[in-house]
């Protein structure tokens, strides 16, 4: 359990009992989470650089947490099985803080972040996530996820898909559970599809395994 007023800058693994995932309560902190956008590719500096900000501004009191959240993934490199961090969100880092002038200004006038989520511009200040879009986004998102290829084996393995390009399909487990959206690509040699999903007002298209995802209708 993060103590109040601690800034952390690395991705939390939620141990497992009874083979069910603990989940970390992101809720805690005083503040609420606000959604930073930044370029695709640069959500971990831009982070460290937030990080440093409120360290030297000292500005704990205001600004509790600081995330990039990933996933863990298997891929094979060189005829090798390697295991390796894939953004779950590409292009957003989460923040906890108290939306005060000061906090509000120093982060958006931060190097590499390009606006927050739910701010009209203008001036106007952004909305937070609700409790609930924070378990369901940060949370559950912190345990890592592993995928078999079946490394070893002779037979090549196929997987077979329930649905096809351009169907719609429900999401029925997994960080997405309960999003509806259009699939756009299968893949079926690793049992993936990329599913166009609505996150913070645009379509982001998100790699689903074919036993998440339901076709609707």
């Amino acid at each position: 359990m993060l103590g109040k007023n601690t800034i952390t800058d690395e991705i939390i693994d939620n141990d497992k009992s009874e083979d069910r995932e603990t989940l970390e309560d992101v809720t805690q902190y005083p503040g609420k989470w606000y959604v930073i956008n930044c370029y695709s590719g640069h959500e971990d500096r831009v982070r460290d650089d937030l990080i440093q900000r409120v360290k030297s501004l000292n500005m704990k009191d205001v600004v509790f947490d600081i995330r990039v959240v990933k996933e863990i993934v298997s891929a094979k490199k060189g005829g090798k099985l390697i295991e390796k961090e894939k953004n779950v969100y590409p292009g957003y880092i989460f923040i906890n803080m108290i939306m005060n002038d000061e906090a509000w200004y120093i982060v958006r006038n931060t190097t590499g972040v390009t606006g927050f989520i739910g701010s009209s511009g203008r001036g106007t200040k952004p909305f937070p996530l609700t409790d609930q879009e924070a378990r369901t986004m940060i949370s559950k998102s912190l345990a890592a996820k592993k995928r078999a290829t079946g490394q070893g084996k002779k037979v090549k393995k196929v997987f077979v898909a329930n649905f096809e390009v351009n169907d719609y399909v429900r999401i029925l487990s997994g960080t997405f559970t309960d999003m509806e959206g259009q699939v756009t690509k299968i893949d079926t040699s690793k049992g993936i599809a990329i599913v166009n999903l609505e996150m913070f007002g645009r379509l982001t298209p998100t790699e689903v395994e074919f036993d998440q995802c339901k076709k609707i209708g």
